[in-house]
């Protein structure tokens, strides 16, 4: 009889807690979707020389509010094999990034697909760290126009991280 692995058991950590961070939000990530994870300064290069198939793993309405130039929305429930299905010839020879508001559906997404977009041979497939609230931040460009917070809680991280990384 074959055992799959154990999942850690860990959570994600409360936005609503003054002491959480974005950084401890990631570090959680990481744990519960050991897939690579890109910085957004990596991302930005990847973007902006070409090599990226930027995929935007958000809700309509957070996609329409803001979203990277190029970036295709993709819906976090997407069955593996439809999303190779629909876009496997994009990630031909180019890094495939994923990227929601903090890593989370991003992260969920890349490790679900990784496998059923082998045969389009990507370069290889990575979510954005921190996600889109780590790249308003870090003020990393193209710019979003604007950044949909996804809901309250999220918002008051997002507010304190932007107000962390102007200090």
């Amino acid at each position: 009889m074959r055992f799959l692995p154990e999942r850690p058991r860990t959570t994600l950590p409360d936005p609503r807690d003054p002491g959480v961070t974005l950084a401890d939000v990631e570090r959680a990530i990481r744990v519960l979707h050991p897939v690579p994870h890109l910085t957004p300064e990596q991302a930005e290069g990847l973007i902006a020389e070409g090599s990226a198939a930027l995929f935007d793993v958000r809700a309509h309405a957070e996609f329409a509010e803001g979203h990277l130039p190029g970036a295709v929305r993709v819906d976090p429930a997407v069955p593996p094999a439809r999303f190779a299905a629909a876009h496997g010839p994009d990630c031909t020879g180019r890094v495939v990034l994923f990227a929601c508001s903090v890593g989370l559906r991003s992260a969920r997404l890349a490790e679900a697909v990784a496998g059923a977009i082998v045969p389009y041979r990507p370069l290889g497939v990575a979510n954005l760290s921190g996600g889109l609230f780590r790249w308003v931040a870090e003020r990393r460009r193209p710019a979003l126009p604007a950044l949909h917070p996804f809901d309250a809680a999220w918002a008051t991280l997002l507010g304190r991280t932007i107000a962390a990384a102007a200090e």
